[in-house]
């Protein structure tokens, strides 16, 4: 039997579930190898910085940490990325991340009413962290906080035809939505190369963003 793969030496590795990358303690991941891992399946489940369990451990894929190209093609765990972050004192480029890409943000200044609800929110969560004494802002609800606001993300969706160029339209004229990709219905793996296709989509901003953004008092101003 070959040896097993070293655990990276970093503070978090990256777990892999089924569904976005995860995030996972270096001590927790030396855990696993005490328990019987002998590869990158563990034959125990690995606890994730956002407390659910995944089952492989991608220790060739280096340090979950924007920036290791093995994270780009996936998507990531809001809560796992803000635990990360907030270790490393990189809160304002996860901000950044998780705002619209270059590609996004005309739609979003189209189709939201208050286009920056989500940016906004998570950096008053943020001036809330920093105002916290040193040793209350580990504590892991900050993460959770900034997480949740970002599991509902405002995601564009576009036709299959726009998708391939087959439309009569341009630019602004183009009608894509906005959905909450947590709060709406997608497909299974049962609908085969469909599978993450939206059955039925929710409107951004949802209720759970507008209800984050009220705790926060970061709602825009009324027209």
């Amino acid at each position: 039997m070959s040896a097993a793969i070293p655990i990276p030496d970093v503070p978090f590795v990256i777990g892999i579930g089924g569904g976005p990358l995860h995030a996972i303690e270096h001590k927790n991941a030396l855990w696993a190898v005490r328990h019987g891992d002998t590869g990158s399946r563990p034959r125990v489940h690995v606890t994730t910085a956002c407390d659910l369990a995944v089952a492989v451990v991608a220790r060739e894929w280096g340090e979950f940490r924007r920036g290791n190209e093995h994270l780009l093609p996936h998507q990531l765990c809001p809560t796992c990325a803000w635990t990360v972050a907030l270790h490393h004192g990189t809160g304002d480029a996860e901000l950044a991340a998780w705002g619209p890409s270059p590609e996004e943000a005309a739609t979003w200044d189209r189709l939201l009413p208050d286009p920056p609800i989500l940016t906004r929110t998570c950096q008053r969560i943020l001036d809330d962290w920093h105002n916290e004494d040193e040793e209350d802002r580990d504590h892991p609800h900050w993460a959770q906080l900034l997480g949740h606001v970002c599991a509902h993300r405002p995601e564009m969706l576009v036709s299959e035809e726009c998708l391939e160029g087959d439309h009569d339209h341009e630019g602004e004229d183009c009608p894509a939505r906005l959905a909450c990709a947590t709060c709406s219905v997608k497909a299974g793996s049962w609908d085969g190369e469909w599978q993450g296709r939206y059955e039925v989509a929710v409107p951004a901003p949802c209720s759970a963003l507008l209800a984050a953004a009220g705790a926060y008092e970061a709602k825009g101003a009324p027209a």
